[in-house]
Parts: structure tokens; C-alpha cells; sequence
């Protein structure tokens, strides 16, 4: 009886391997296909197909590939796969894996990836609005010129990422490494960095306007000429005086700084011309004068309200009544 029930386990296995090695089979044509055809929306189809079961990875990790394949779906990992203009909003992209892979100006309005791996990724121009990224990794991925709009990051990788002329845009990032990233040219807005490593990090020519820095780790941080607005650092325990003051320095205009340092370089040292700078730095944010008036003035008077504190040309009233 025993030997008999061993020879149909080894049946089943047999074909279970058997099926799994014809599902493979078609699984690499399916994956050829997303190379040869140049329509964005099959590749979208292409890619949820082979992708369906990499949300459950977590649960059938000691699961054998071929029986949990068979039961979840597919999860195929991408390595320099050509996705550039592809729409992925709305999906999720959770546990899978697309090292070295061009995603320039695809779409992840919405998207949600959790343990996504993303290493080493062309992601320049993309359109990252609403997206979730949590335990994902996107070490050296190229971001720059790409929009990161109302995002949630946590416990994520940015480490040695380009993020040169990005856009981030109310961001939520906590616990997660920037180290050695670069900022150069983004413009960052009214989002927090709680817990975040920037350490070595290239800020020159960035621009924070109504951010929060208090958490983040800032050692050996490259501030040339980046412009703090209303970007409150002032428990920051990283930032040095050094940083503030050497050559091509940042500019400050209300922004917090740390105790003792508040008392030696003037948190609205550089005011008079930020305006000015700010338009010539992101002329497509703020097309006239008018509109980066309007921003610099709000930014000013929402950390006003918020802080209760005093600023030559910026009375109590006139905050309350722009609020």
C-alpha cells in the first residue's frame, strides 16, 4: 500500500513538473513579445499577466516555484525589459522584480509596490503620482525630470538614485535611504523626510520650499546653492555650520535652523531675491512672476501660522486673511 501511494505521489509529481515546464515554455514567449511589440497597452496586458501571482510571493515563499505558479499565477522577474511609455497605474506591482529595466516616462498613477525590486531602473520622466512604495528597493534608479506627486515611501532604498530635475511633490518618505542620491535642480515641496538618510547626498541647486528636514540624517550632505523656503531644520542634529557658510552657500529664507546655530547665521538671511531666483530656476513651475509671488508668499505666511512667529514685511493680518 505504501509503495503504491508513493508511486502516485511521483505520477502527480511528474506531471505537476511536467505542466510547469510547458507553462515556462510559455511564459518566455509571452515574455519575447514585450521587446517585439511596440503597442504600449498589450505590453500593460503582457506585464499583468506574467506578474499576477507576485503579490502572494510572500506567502508561498517556501512554496515550490511550479506548484505555487500553478496555483497563484505567474511571477516573472524582468531584467532590462523595454517598458518606456507603458501605463501601470492602478496595478499592483507588489513583489516583483525589474532590475535595469526602461520604464522612462511610463505611468504609476496609483500604483502600489510593496518589495518591489526596481534596482538600476530607467524611470526618467515618469509619472509617480499616488504611488505606494513600501520594503521596495530602488537603489540607483534613474528618476530624474520625473514627477513624484502625494507619494508614500516607506522603508525604501533611493540610495546612489538620480533624482536631478525631479519633481517631488508632498511626498511621505520615512525610514527609507537617500544616501549618496542626487537632488541637483529638483524642486521639492511640501514633503517630509522623517528618519530619512540623505547622507552624502547632492542637493546643490535643489529647491525645498515648506518641507521638513528635522529627522534627516545630513552628514556630509552637498548644500551648493540649494534654496531652503520655509523648510523647517531646526531639530536637525546633523546639520553643521560649515555647511551653511562655505563656498556657493544655501540660500535660507525662514527655515529653522539648529540651536546654537539659529543665534549665528540668520534664518532669513537670503529673502530679497528668492522669489527671483525661484522663477529662474523652475520656469515651468512658476511661468510668471505672479505665481511664484503668490507661492513664495503663502509659503511664508503658512509657516507664519503655523509657528507664530514674526517676519519684516509679513504681518499677523496679512497671513490670516491669505489662509
Amino acid at each position: 500500500m505504501k509503495k503504491r501511494s508513493g508511486l502516485i505521489v511521483v505520477a502527480l509529481l511528474a506531471i505537476a513538473l511536467a505542466e510547469y515546464g510547458i507553462r515556462e515554455t510559455q511564459t518566455n514567449r509571452i515574455f519575447a513579445r514585450l521587446n517585439d511589440d511596440n503597442n504600449n497597452d498589450t505590453k500593460r496586458e503582457i506585464v499583468q499577466l506574467l506578474i499576477a501571482g507576485c503579490p502572494k510571493k510572500e506567502t508561498y515563499s517556501i512554496m515550490p516555484h511550479y506548484i505555487a505558479e500553478r496555483v497563484f499565477g505567474r511571477c516573472r522577474s524582468f531584467t532590462q525589459a523595454q517598458l518606456s511609455g507603458v501605463d501601470f497605474s492602478e496595478l499592483n506591482l507588489s513583489g516583483t522584480t525589474f532590475i535595469d529595466t526602461d520604464f522612462s516616462g511610463a505611468n504609476f498613477y496609483n500604483a502600489k509596490l510593496t518589495g518591489t525590486d526596481m534596482s538600476q531602473s530607467n524611470l526618467s520622466g515618469a509619472d509617480i503620482r499616488f504611488a505606494t512604495f513600501t520594503d521596495a528597493n530602488l537603489r540607483r534608479v534613474n528618476l530624474s525630470e520625473a514627477t513624484l506627486y502625494h507619494g508614500l515611501y516607506r522603508n525604501t532604498d533611493f540610495s546612489s538614485a538620480n533624482f536631478s530635475g525631479a519633481r517631488l511633490i508632498q511626498a511621505r518618505i520615512a525610514d527609507s535611504d537617500f544616501s549618496n542620491a542626487n537632488f541637483s535642480n529638483a524642486f521639492v515641496y511640501k514633503s517630509s523626510f522623517f528618519s530619512t538618510r540623505l547622507n552624502s547626498a547632492n542637493l546643490s541647486d535643489a529647491t525645498f520650499s515648506g518641507d521638513h528636514l528635522g529627522s534627516a540624517s545630513l552628514t556630509n550632505v552637498n548644500l551648493s546653492n540649494t534654496l531652503f523656503l520655509s523648510t523647517l531644520l531646526r531639530p536637525n542634529k546633523t546639520l553643521t555650520k560649515n555647511q551653511l557658510e562655505r563656498e556657493n552657500p544655501p540660500l535660507i529664507c525662514n527655515s529653522p535652523l539648529p540651536q546654537p546655530m539659529n543665534s549665528q547665521v540668520s534664518e532669513y538671511r537670503d529673502c530679497n531675491n528668492l522669489a527671483q531666483i525661484l522663477q529662474q530656476r523652475h520656469p515651468e513651475e512658476f511661468p510668471s512672476r505672479e505665481e511664484v509671488n503668490i507661492h513664495f508668499e503663502a509659503a511664508i505666511c503658512d509657516s507664519f501660522v503655523s509657528r507664530n512667529v514674526e517676519m519684516a514685511g509679513y504681518e499677523p493680518i496679512t497671513c490670516s486673511e491669505q489662509s
